[in-house]
């Protein structure tokens, strides 16, 4: 049994390190930071409608899309909720409100049945330190955009 055990998680962190090596904002990890991120991931579902994100609260999970479509819902400077951007399969959120330690500026919402993987700050903080450098490098895309407007 522990023998099959072990090979069941050899297996789940292969295949989350794949997984990781093929999102744009992970590229320039090694496989050596890729695992250990992988060890500490933790599967979610989203039902759609259900929010993964919301709205003004303090930014704790990085999600990983695995299965599944997200919008981020914003709002203008009049406080009316506005469609930013879509995300699916391979993409993250969340990420940036790890980099800068505040609130979430958007509702992340399942468009269909989601499937992440998820990190929570405490653990990639403690794993992972140093690679903010290269989560603030892909902050820098025009996906972004709406979150720069923000004045922190």
């Amino acid at each position: 049994y522990r023998h099959m055990a072990m090979k069941a998680n050899v297996d789940k962190r292969k295949q989350y390190v794949e997984l990781l090596s093929n999102i744009d904002l992970l590229k320039d990890m090694s496989e050596y930071e890729l695992g250990i991120l992988a060890d500490c991931l933790q599967v979610a579902h989203f039902k759609e409608g259900e929010r993964l994100i919301q709205f003004g609260d303090q930014g704790q999970w990085m999600h990983i899309i695995i299965e599944g479509d997200v919008e981020v819902w914003g709002r203008d400077e009049n406080g009316a909720v506005m469609n930013v951007c879509q995300f699916s399969e391979g993409e993250s959120v969340g990420e940036l409100e790890f980099i800068n330690n505040h609130r979430c500026v958007a509702d992340v919402v399942a468009k269909t049945d989601v499937k992440t993987v998820k990190l929570e700050r405490q653990h990639f903080e403690m794993c992972m330190g140093p690679i903010v450098d290269v989560l603030k490098r892909h902050a820098e895309r025009d996906e972004y955009a709406y979150y720069s407007t923000f004045d922190w």
